[in-house]
């Protein structure tokens, strides 16, 4: 359990995938966000309380969620400060066959 809060706390917000490297059941999350020890932040989606909310902490989450996704259009164009619109939503390009 130990090892899944450091990770949380190294990487700001983890998926039950990134236990697998580290050979920890994905169980051990539940565990842990009963306990109070990590927050659900999205649907399967984790966090330590500690992690600090940033303006990017949605990207952040929307890349972990979808890996193969590129962050585009607006989104983009805020996250590079080329732009004051503040997008409502998050928008990513995917490959057609995905």
């Amino acid at each position: 359990m130990e090892r899944v809060l450091q990770l949380a706390q190294r990487q700001s917000v983890i998926r039950g995938k990134d236990l697998d490297v580290l050979a920890i059941p994905r169980n051990t999350l539940v565990r842990l966000v009963r306990a109070g020890k990590l927050n659900r932040v999205g649907r399967g989606l984790y966090s330590s309380p500690q992690a600090s909310a940033t303006e990017h902490r949605t990207l952040l989450e929307v890349c972990k969620k979808v890996p193969q996704a590129v962050i585009c259009l607006s989104s983009a164009l805020r996250f590079h400060e080329l732009t004051t619109e503040n997008p409502f939503e998050v928008w990513i390009a995917l490959k057609r066959s995905s």
